[in-house]
């Protein structure tokens, strides 16, 4: 899916009460490594006053203002990005008239939430009236609607999978990192978008695959890495979900199939003991999530990065034959890479 914006494009990131939660991911996605858009301000009422930098040292030193209307009027943005989910993943009556705001002001609105701006009609009626574009990027493509028939399978590029041990681990991190050293060595390599954040960022193409149906879910993925493979050397497809996720193992399984990887790097943060939003849920040890991995797929496991360093662990694996690396250094996983694509699939 290709945004309709030209890189450099000034935004600013709608993130009330989340800009410093993990649930803000999406906010922290665009200022690291978005493409597209050139974020000048943070919108987040708690943290006004406060730059992004503040948050985190990773982002760049953008201020975080109070309101929509404050950022129009000093910055002349261009577009307005929905940077998280509200709580219950609806627009609350405060984020809607925030908005609002933005479209009345002739900004155009690039949301991932599962609820459609376009098909609001106070959101609708005010954009037609402005000229605003709404852009739902999960609002499933119909082009894509397909079952997967093993076609992925016969592609010439080499296709590689970030995996991960739960949801929001680095996954998307991993995937756009490995993209980008790939570049770096004079490759032809995509980065394959499967979630919201990874389409806003600027991904060469993406599906978020849990909206599709069921059936159609392999399928797009699918149809996305034979398109890509067509100018590529290398696709690099982000995971979603862990398959040992009680909740989000259909999608991770579908990406899995539909992808069908010659490659796969496994993320995981060793300080974490409960899936993230699922404290019922324990994150199981890396090993068990490469097992499956291995067992419903041809894909070899080229290495385990971690989110959190553990020096122990990392001996541990490394005794066991898996090249571990630090998320954010994977450098030695791209020379792995490298090597599986000149073997050939």
């Amino acid at each position: 899916m290709g945004l309709p914006h030209k890189p450099g494009t000034p935004a600013i990131i709608l993130c009330h009460g989340a800009f410093d939660k993990p649930h803000g991911k999406t906010a922290h996605g665009l200022l690291r490594f978005g493409r597209v858009y050139d974020i000048v301000a943070v919108i987040d009422r708690e943290l006004s006053g406060k730059t992004a930098r503040d948050v985190d040292p990773n982002f760049p030193p953008v201020p975080i203002l109070r309101s929509v209307s404050e950022a129009i009027e000093e910055l002349d943005p261009e577009v307005l990005l929905i940077g998280a989910a509200p709580p219950g993943g609806k627009l609350t009556p405060e984020w809607k008239e925030e908005v609002i705001e933005a479209v009345h002001a002739g900004l155009d609105v690039v949301s991932g939430l599962h609820e459609f701006l376009s098909e609001d009609p106070d959101i609708s009626e005010v954009a037609e009236e402005s000229g605003s574009r709404l852009i739902d990027v999960r609002k499933p493509r119909k082009e894509l609607f397909r079952v997967a028939d093993g076609s992925a399978r016969d592609v010439d590029a080499t296709v590689v999978l970030t995996a991960g041990t739960d949801c929001a681990v680095g996954k998307m991190s991993a995937a756009i990192e490995l993209a980008e050293r790939l570049r770096e060595e004079g490759v032809e390599a995509a980065f394959l978008a499967t979630g919201q954040t990874g389409i806003m960022i600027g991904a060469e193409d993406g599906v978020v695959v849990d909206r599709m149906p069921g059936d159609f879910m392999a399928g797009a993925v699918e149809e996305l890495v034979v398109r890509l493979a067509e100018d590529h050397e290398i696709v690099v497809v982000e995971g979603q979900g862990a398959l040992s996720h009680p909740a989000y193992s259909g999608v991770t399984l579908a990406i899995l199939h539909g992808a069908w990887p010659d490659a796969v790097v496994l993320v995981h943060d060793p300080v974490r003991e409960v899936r993230d939003g699922f404290p019922r849920f324990r994150v199981p040890d890396p090993r068990t999530e490469a097992t499956l991995i291995e067992s419903l797929s041809a894909a070899e496991i080229v290495s385990v990065a971690l989110r959190t360093w553990d020096e122990r662990l990392a001996e541990e694996l490394s005794s066991e034959g898996y090249l571990v690396e630090r998320l954010g250094d994977l450098r030695k996983t791209v020379d792995r890479v490298l090597e599986v694509h000149r073997t050939g699939r």
